[in-house]
């Protein structure tokens, strides 16, 4: 399991899109906790939370959608 707390935040969009595209190829479960919304597109799961308190919790129907246009 890896967990990454805002840890594209600092990156580009071109970036975080080959960062990310790498650790899915790890085949571990991923926890990534962001701000950014565009983090959320690559996920499976999407929970949000607020003040310590769950406010969402869905599942993504597009996962790994990002790795089409790169091929």
């Amino acid at each position: 399991m890896l967990i990454f707390d805002e840890a594209t935040s600092g990156l580009d969009c071109d970036t975080e899109e080959k960062v990310i595209a790498n650790l899915f190829k790890l085949d571990r479960t991923i926890i990534f906790i962001a701000h950014r919304g565009s983090v959320s597109y690559y996920a499976d799961r999407i929970v949000e939370i607020d003040s310590g308190e769950k406010i969402k919790d869905r599942i993504n129907h597009r996962p790994f959608s990002f790795l089409m246009a790169t091929l």
